[in-house]
């Protein structure tokens, strides 16, 4: 079997509606990043078909009915464990900020944990970072723990990171040390 050409290090954020199908890129050499371009026409790659797994997600918060979640218009869903009401500093653009999270799937599976990760320092915004996470650090304040579920658009993209995250994973879990 041919090996596909790695298109790049980082994950892709896209935007996707719900119920849609989209084919992503498996031989890595689409101008159209993360999508299929075509490109892989007479080779032995085929377009992966994927649709917006919503579905799953919006079961899974159902499921955790002790808690409420809120939409984010970045494409994932966030809930409080502590939240912090006496500051009123949040992360902007070129801050650094330390983080410890916990990467679980979408049955509360750890996939990578703090203890693996460590604490991250993080540009706020000039680094590449877990796209739905890049944007959920900006909710939060110092000392707060937020869950986060993002769908895999939104994170790993659709083949995972090709160690331990597996195709279309959402994940979740992130705390904010300092500012």
């Amino acid at each position: 079997m041919t090996k596909a050409h790695r298109a790049g290090d980082a994950p892709i954020a896209v935007e996707v509606e719900k119920d849609k199908s989209y084919y992503w890129c498996t031989c890595g050499k689409s101008s159209k990043q993360p999508f299929c371009d075509g490109t892989h026409k007479g080779s032995e790659f085929t377009p992966l078909a994927y649709k917006a797994e919503e579905t799953k997600i919006k079961n899974y918060i159902k499921k955790d009915s002790l808690h409420s979640y809120i939409s984010s218009p970045n494409g994932f869903w966030y809930r409080y464990i502590v939240k912090n009401d006496s500051d009123t500093v949040f992360p902007v653009k070129g801050d650094i900020v330390q983080v410890s999270y916990d990467l679980l799937d979408l049955n509360d599976q750890i996939i990578y944990s703090k203890e693996t990760n460590g604490v991250k320092e993080y540009v706020v915004d000039k680094e590449d970072f877990i796209p739905g996470l890049q944007a959920g650090i900006k909710l939060m304040k110092e000392g707060e723990s937020m869950k986060f579920i993002i769908p895999s658009f939104n994170a790993f993209g659709v083949l995972g990171d090709e160690k331990k995250i597996g195709m279309n994973t959402s994940i979740i879990s992130l705390s904010l040390i300092h500012i």
